[in-house]
């Protein structure tokens, strides 16, 4: 008989740099900032803060984010529509990573865009609407 194929996954690239995180904190940081790998340098100024309980990485209290689920956690941070400041104050109260405020401002500046030129679109919507059933009124009355 023939060997069962076996299929190997290999884990994401934000898998790998989780692993390396995880494992260096088990094992201890590096003296320098140089010998720490380049996937996780990001995490040098809170080697201190961080730790590994039940597989699950935290800064303090907080959970820390992988790259892959940052996006929708901006998404949700901002569902509240109440600004920048208290997106990143009730993102802050439960969840890390690195450049976490920077990332949130540039969400919601690009949501507030797109808002306002929604708003700008639906505007000139409306306003072309006015034109054209002002146009059909006039040519209805200059025709009789």
């Amino acid at each position: 008989m023939f060997a069962k194929e076996t299929q190997w996954e290999f884990p994401s690239l934000d898998e790998w740099h989780n692993m390396i995180l995880k494992t260096t904190i088990l094992i201890g940081w590096p003296e320098r900032r140089e010998e720490v790998p380049v996937q996780i340098r990001e995490y040098w100024n809170y080697r201190e803060e961080l730790t590994l309980h039940n597989g699950i990485l935290f800064k303090n209290q907080r959970v820390i984010i992988p790259n892959a689920l940052r996006p929708e956690l901006t998404t949700r941070a901002h569902s509240s529509h109440q600004g920048i400041e208290a997106c990143i104050r009730r993102a802050k109260d439960v969840v890390f990573w690195p450049s976490m405020t920077k990332d949130i401002k540039e969400a919601v500046n690009v949501r507030y865009a797109q808002h306002s030129k929604w708003r700008m679109l639906s505007s000139q919507c409306r306003h072309m609407k006015y034109l054209i059933d002002d146009g059909a009124e006039f040519h209805q009355t200059s025709s009789l």
